[in-house]
């Protein structure tokens, strides 16, 4: 079980394109049922890391990082790394 109630993201340092501009977190204990969001948001373009602060602290097994929109039309994505902060239960 993960419990977190902030994750970041670090985009790839080696170039500005595949840029997260909209996203949403899911979480799921069986991988199957995802339910509502538990933070989403958008981001200006940039390399820097970010993060989101879920809106409760979250206990699951699984985590989606879902991207909604990248920037100048791109249909796709990337990332270097995503971290969950913990917390304790």
């Amino acid at each position: 079980m993960i419990c977190g109630r902030l994750h970041t993201h670090v985009p790839r340092t080696d170039g500005r394109n595949g840029l997260v501009a909209q996203y949403e977190l899911y979480t799921s204990n069986d991988g199957k049922t995802w339910g509502t969001p538990v933070a989403k948001g958008s981001w200006a373009r940039s390399n820097t890391e970010r993060s989101a602060v879920f809106e409760q602290p979250q206990k699951a097994r699984y985590i989606r990082f879902v991207t909604l929109k990248g920037f100048e039309g791109q249909k796709w994505t990337s990332m270097a790394e995503l971290k969950l902060i913990p917390v304790d239960p």
